[in-house]
């Protein structure tokens, strides 16, 4: 799925993916007998609980960035060298990372 930050520049900016993993539940097969893993399943039930503690501790990171501004700074500057590398025309990037 693509769609624009900028509205007003052509094509779409960014885009959005995602990717299914279906976790294996059965251990390689062990051709020469040295191991005795046994297949342990996956209870939903039982992981559910450290999901929800680790998704409360999911931090706004423009508040983040806004309470420190040092940081900001820093990540800015991080991300300008990157785009750089990339070629991107960096020109304008600090004004819209600012906005």
């Amino acid at each position: 799925m693509g769609y624009k930050v900028d509205k007003a520049n052509g094509p779409n900016d960014l885009i959005s993916i995602a990717i299914r993993f279906t976790p294996t539940t059965q251990p390689a097969p062990d051709l020469f007998g040295l191991s005795n893993n046994a297949a342990t399943p996956i209870s939903e039930c039982d992981i559910s609980p450290k999901i929800i503690k680790r998704i409360a501790k999911c931090v706004d990171v423009d508040a983040a960035l806004a309470a420190e501004p040092t940081v900001l700074d820093e990540m800015i500057e991080a991300s300008k060298n990157l785009l750089d590398l990339a070629r991107y025309d960096i020109g304008e990037y600090e004004a819209f990372a600012r906005a």
